[in-house]
């Protein structure tokens, strides 16, 4: 197991532990080596393309990929994978395991807790890099990215009003409470409402949370305003009447969710191979679900107790596997940006050394949605 990062070392801060209760194991078969054909790619922009993408050049037998997932959303991204049964045909076994939220799931990877992470959130990264010292990079590597293909038709993310706050439009939030979760989409759709509404973080009460926090917090009324996915907060706008105010539709953001992988873990054949494995089965997932938006509703209410409402309502939302592409790094850097001028992180950071495209030949091999 890898030491921690420069960060948690400067911090003092112990490795993250799993959440109680959300730590889930999915045997896989070794059957066929789906998700294991294609050529490791030349590292993007970072030079360190070692490792094969090829899992079916390299006995994977007896291996198992610890997963990090975000706790507010761990279930729903295990659930993701159900429908398609990618997961069990992969050649080594997957353990899915949780933690709070985004930044955590990203230190577990650094420590080594984790192997690789599923759909973490973006701001993540910009985080953790504008928190260590000046010149400090993090050992890990952005391998597999996952973004809506119509983001523009269907929100993922929604800002939502509590109907006793008074408030009816994003001009009349001077003053009231936001809450939101760190390290993904809620944080960058935040810097962007506040842009569109000419407002600083100051002009607010900002609460960051976590998921059942926020849901809990919003539908008692502890907070007027709440970001976050139509999954999360759909049963306390069912529940209260909240008002939807702005969503990420109008936001601009990229709205990726990432992968994560060490240094450590690509220059080990093994596990890169797992690694890239593990990218091309999330994103043959995600092209299944979006083929199939009835049947994945279906076990987000099977699996998630979730009403037929809101299981449809994030069902149609069509997730795909992408290229780590320069217009990708390159929309990620401009949010970056706009995070350190809205003052959610505390300098500029040049995220290029940090992606990593070896499995971008796994990941276009999957049949792509039309992007609106």
């Amino acid at each position: 197991m890898s030491t921690a990062s420069p960060m948690e070392r400067r911090r003092g801060t112990r490795r993250p532990r799993a959440a109680l209760g959300l730590v889930a194991s999915l045997a896989a078969v070794a059957l066929a080596a789906c998700g294991s054909s294609g050529g490791g790619a030349a590292s993007a922009n970072s030079g360190t393309g070692t490792g094969s993408s090829s899992s079916a050049a390299v006995d994977l037998s007896g291996l198992t990929l610890k997963v990090g997932v975000s706790g507010g959303s761990a279930a729903f991204t295990v659930s993701n994978f159900r429908g398609s049964g990618v997961i069990d045909k992969l050649p080594f076994k997957v353990e899915w395991v949780a933690f709070p939220d985004s930044p955590r799931v990203l230190q577990a990877v650094q420590s080594g807790v984790v192997d690789t992470s599923s759909l973490i959130g973006d701001v993540s990264l910009p985080l953790a890099a504008s928190g260590l010292p000046e010149g400090g990079k993090l050992p890990v590597k952005v391998v597999g990215a996952v973004q809506p293909a119509n983001a523009k038709e269907h929100a993922a993310l929604t800002v939502v009003a509590n109907p006793k706050a008074g408030i009816n439009s994003i001009s009349d939030l001077r003053g009231h409470s936001i809450s939101y979760i760190t390290g993904g989409w809620p944080q960058s759709v935040l810097a962007a409402l506040l842009k569109e509404a000419k407002l600083t973080p100051k002009d607010v009460k900002l609460v960051p949370l976590t998921g059942q926090a926020q849901l809990a917090a919003f539908q008692s009324g502890k907070v007027d305003v709440s970001i976050a996915s139509i999954v999360q907060i759909q049963p306390a706008v069912d529940a209260i009447g909240a008002k939807t105010i702005w969503d990420s539709t109008r936001a601009g953001t990229p709205t990726v969710t990432f992968s994560y992988a060490t240094d450590k873990r690509l220059a080990d054949a093994r596990y890169s191979a797992a690694i890239g494995g593990f990218v091309k089965a999330q994103a043959e997932a995600q092209a299944w679900n979006a083929l199939h938006p009835e049947d994945l509703a279906k076990a987000l209410m099977t699996d998630l107790h979730f009403p037929e409402k809101t299981a449809q309502a994030s069902a149609v939302v069509q997730n795909q596997g992408v290229p780590i592409d320069a217009a990708l790094i390159a929309a990620e850097q401009a949010q970056a940006d706009d995070l350190h001028k809205a003052g959610f992180i505390p300098r500029t950071v040049d995220l290029a050394p940090y992606f990593d495209n070896r499995y971008d030949s796994l990941v276009t091999s999957v049949p792509r949605l039309p992007q609106s």
